[in-house]
């Protein structure tokens, strides 16, 4: 099971080239505005813009995303939905949040609602799985919150039971130890945490 990396580690992260633009990502709530018109978007540069806002946080904790879970486990769709709408009003780039309310929604056959979410899942998704394949630090998936490492997991179908924290080259990773549901083979993965680290280290100044 994966563990939150709140190491109190006073240092320089930088963001890995891989997120970082040459020039200011576009404001946050303007690529969420654009994503929710159907307009194309980059979600490489929304994952970021939100790391950049006032409302992201390293260590934020929610209690709707905690009500999603749940209710989605007992198969209350629509308490499942209607939570996961409220995560998404605070966190848009909620990759969880997504996936949860386009399966929910598909259950409550609200087909637009469900091809809305599942659009913005894949975008979501498929931006942390472009960052790297997790093969090694130099190639690992670089996230903006631990809970788009567990995304990742689900998405490859992968069970971790081992994490490690890592640091190279002024970066830091999380290294997970697990193994493939479909091979049943053993299966390391590495993603890039800096940016949460960095957050982190903000904080601390504070």
């Amino acid at each position: 099971m994966l563990t939150r990396s709140l190491i109190l580690i006073c240092c320089a992260v930088v963001i890995p080239s891989s997120l970082r633009a040459e020039d200011p990502p576009p404001a946050y709530d303007a690529l969420v505005a654009a994503a929710k018109k159907g307009e194309k978007v980059d979600f490489t540069r929304m994952r970021v813009a939100f790391t950049e806002s006032k409302a992201y946080s390293p260590i934020a904790i929610d209690g709707a995303a905690n009500q999603m879970n749940q209710a989605f486990a007992m198969l209350d769709h629509a308490g499942a939905a209607t939570a996961a709408e409220i995560v998404l009003r605070k966190k848009f780039v909620d990759i969880a949040a997504h996936r949860i309310a386009a399966m929910s929604y598909a259950e409550l056959e609200k087909k637009d609602k469900s091809e809305f979410h599942n659009k913005i899942y894949r975008g979501l998704i498929d931006s942390v799985l472009a960052s790297g394949d997790g093969s090694s630090p130099e190639k690992a998936y670089v996230v903006i919150a631990t809970d788009e490492e567990y995304e990742v997991l689900d998405h490859l179908k992968v069970r971790s039971d081992k994490q490690a924290l890592l640091m190279q080259k002024g970066e830091h990773f999380d290294r997970l130890d697990g193994i493939d549901k479909a091979t049943k083979k053993t299966k390391t993965l590495y993603f890039n945490v800096s940016i949460s680290f960095r957050a982190l280290g903000k904080l601390l100044k504070r």
